[in-house]
């Protein structure tokens, strides 16, 4: 588990003479673990060269460039390395899940919502997809119904989950159920999430439409405190409450 000492031994034996599709596949899963992102994808690029037919070298090089703003050159690369999945399930769950993250980022929200529901077709119970996908949802205010459920079902899956309890909570919120989404922003927090800004945050706000506006700015400044550094926060710290817009969340 020296992963970062493993890194020089791999290029080494990956653009060596003895070249093996394996050296390249630990190079960027080395670069996947150890956060080096541009490095994943500029390798993983010189493995496409070598390998063409890896669905696997398509899908890690497009997240190294998904994690340097590549997105375009990301949704390419998914789109193509799809040609050679073949029969492999898991592997096409992971490039539709980078196809509608990738997507929602450059905002062809139709096209993301496509890919996700391809996922739960093939996944029904993938509770990354379903937490994300609802959480999507809810900050364009769309099928808010839909959100609910998928976010209820992975409630039901991992109660104790402070990330997914914050995204149920937060629908809550948005349908206008005030007092479940406060006991449901509460539990997030018991459960770890009062480390987590956006969730400190996100308490802040049901607070305040709940009658609580000292505590929620208490709760806004304490979210600040964390690392969150958004305008919107900013403006609620000043202004003692919710901007015109929320959905800025």
């Amino acid at each position: 588990n020296k992963f970062k000492e493993s890194i020089n031994h791999l290029k080494t034996l990956a653009e060596g003479d003895n070249s093996k599709y394996i050296y390249w596949d630990q190079l960027l899963s080395v670069f996947s673990i150890t956060s080096q992102f541009r490095d994943m994808y500029v390798y993983g690029l010189k493995a496409i060269k070598q390998y063409p037919q890896k669905p696997r070298l398509y899908l890690l090089a497009s997240i190294g460039a998904l994690q340097v703003n590549k997105v375009d050159t990301a949704i390419h690369m998914l789109e193509k390395g799809q040609d050679y999945i073949r029969n492999d399930q898991q592997m096409q769950i992971q490039f539709y899940t980078q196809l509608a993250e990738a997507h929602h980022e450059m905002k062809n929200f139709s096209q993301s919502w496509n890919y996700f529901e391809k996922v739960l077709q093939l996944e029904p119970n993938n509770t990354l997809v379903l937490n994300n996908f609802s959480y999507y949802l809810s900050l364009r205010g769309e099928k808010l119904d839909k959100a609910l459920k998928y976010s209820r079902r992975v409630v039901e899956q991992e109660p104790e989950n402070a990330v997914y309890l914050d995204t149920y909570a937060w629908i809550l919120y948005k349908k206008g159920n005030l007092e479940k989404a406060l006991k449901f922003i509460e539990q997030a927090i018991k459960n770890g999430g009062y480390d987590d800004a956006d969730i400190v945050e996100h308490y802040g706000d049901i607070l305040f439409q709940s009658g609580e506006s000292d505590e929620a700015l208490q709760q806004w400044r304490k979210s600040q405190s964390l690392g969150n550094s958004s305008k919107s926060l900013q403006y609620k710290i000043n202004n003692k409450k919710l901007p015109p817009d929320t959905n800025e969340n």
